[in-house]
């Protein structure tokens, strides 16, 4: 009996796993993609497709902290790429905004202070 193997079907790499892997090849001498792979249970064809995504696979996980890198298993592409990055910028903004406002007030109240005292 034949057993066939579904493409995907094997172990996934988690985000944390894959920059891992990028630092691994990297290095000065790194070791064979094929030994990378066996040591991350994955083939050598799965290094390859992941060093010729390192770019979009740092750029994605630069925004996600330590433990959400170790539970992500798949990265998605945005519907709307320009909308999220518009929406990340505006959000963005919007925090500043926020902290100057606090920061304001904050000056303000002393200030208040400063003049009843």
């Amino acid at each position: 009996m034949n057993s066939t193997h579904k493409r995907g079907a094997g172990p996934r790499l988690n985000d944390e796993q894959r920059l891992q892997i990028l630092e691994i090849v990297e290095q000065p001498s790194p070791p064979s993609l094929r030994n990378i792979g066996r040591n991350f249970g994955v083939s050598e064809w799965a290094i390859r497709s992941l060093i010729k995504k390192k770019d979009e696979i740092r750029m994605r996980v630069q925004l996600k902290d330590h433990n959400t890198r170790k539970t992500t298993f798949r990265g998605s592409k945005g519907k709307y790429p320009e909308l999220e990055e518009r929406l990340y910028a505006w959000i963005d903004a919007f925090l500043l905004m926020i902290l100057l406002f606090s920061e304001f007030l904050e000056h303000s109240f002393h200030l208040v202070q400063c003049i009843l005292s």
